[in-house]
């Protein structure tokens, strides 16, 4: 609804990356992709939304797409990608696994 109300707000970006990564969560994999694309989209150098995008691949066996998206991540400032990092951020949360599950399967190294 929220994102219906206010279409031109400058956090929408970040509305649509919680919408993602809830249906992410939900393991509505499909369904949280234009999500997750579009926050990329509005703030392409904010790296914790690639690597919900690239979770996404992974789960739905979209590996191709994974290589060319992790190495543009890892040109960002910070660390790079690695499902350990990941890990260790999301371990008080429930969805931590899945992410994780994900990046495994996209070929994200463990550390």
């Amino acid at each position: 609804m929220a994102l219906r109300l206010s279409p031109a707000d400058t956090f929408l970006s970040f509305s649509e990356f919680v919408h993602g990564f809830t249906l992410l969560a939900a393991r509505c994999f499909e369904d949280a992709l234009p999500y997750v694309r579009r926050a990329i989209v509005a703030f392409p150098n904010f790296p914790s939304h690639y690597a919900l995008l690239i979770s996404c691949y992974g789960h739905l066996g979209l590996q191709d797409q994974t290589k060319m998206l992790l190495a543009h991540r890892n040109s960002l400032p910070g660390p790079p990608l690695t499902v350990s990092l990941v890990r260790n951020q999301l371990r008080k949360y429930a969805t931590g696994p899945i992410i994780a599950e994900g990046l495994i399967k996209a070929g994200v190294p463990e550390s």
